[in-house]
């Protein structure tokens, strides 16, 4: 459990590095271009190169994205917004490859916390209930349709480790300004809503009842 709290901790925060960027990445893009704008994206771009490194998730190796700044097309930006995301083309394409170790990390984590927990209930509301012929009431399909549906927090984190493969690509395309700065902050908006509803679902069923 105390892994399992760093590493909701430590990738939270680092996660909130990544929102601050492209939420000033995006100022910059419309027009932005005060000293305090750039000031900021150079201070996030550094604290992004501080890639967490948490126990239980293997560092991903730079060299996975290495090289990515030549991929800016520099006829396709103005010269801050060229300048920026050559600064952050490589830091940036990293921390959304981490997202997705990251996010299937806990995806691991959840489904085998939760093994044990739904076999116990499987065997105790659904298969001996069936065994010993008891009247199959509204209390056993429940418990059936709760055994075989996804868990509604691994559900979530599907969908957000999609839109974390969905922001590398979004973010390969602006470098190549094959892609707006809209979408780019679109991906990333839905990558966090399902984060931010999958931590809320998996906060609730910590509490007790």
């Amino acid at each position: 459990m105390q892994q399992r709290a760093a590493l909701l901790q430590t990738t939270s925060d680092y996660f909130d590095t990544q929102a601050l960027y492209f939420a000033e990445l995006s100022a910059l893009a419309k027009g932005d271009t005060s000293t305090g704008t750039t000031r900021a994206l150079r201070k996030l771009v550094e604290a992004l190169n501080k890639a967490p490194d948490v126990g239980g998730i293997p560092r991903v190796s730079k060299e996975a994205v290495a090289g990515l700044a030549g991929h800016v097309a520099s006829w396709k930006h103005g010269a801050q917004v060229r300048e920026e995301l050559m600064r952050g083309a490589e830091p940036v394409a990293h921390a959304l490859l981490l997202n997705q170790h990251i996010l299937q990390e806990q995806i691991q984590w959840i489904t085998q916390r939760e093994a044990l927990a739904r076999q116990v209930e499987y065997r105790e509301k659904v298969l001996k209930p069936f065994v010993e012929d008891k009247k199959l009431g509204e209390t056993w399909k429940n418990a059936w349709i709760k055994h075989i549906k996804q868990v509604p927090t691994i559900e979530l984190l599907e969908q957000a480790k999609a839109a974390s493969i969905d922001m590398q690509q979004a973010w390969v395309n602006v470098l190549r300004g094959e892609g707006s700065f809209e979408h780019l902050q679109g991906v990333f908006d839905q990558l966090n809503s399902n984060i931010q509803a999958a931590n809320s679902h998996e906060h609730s069923t910590d509490e007790p009842q």
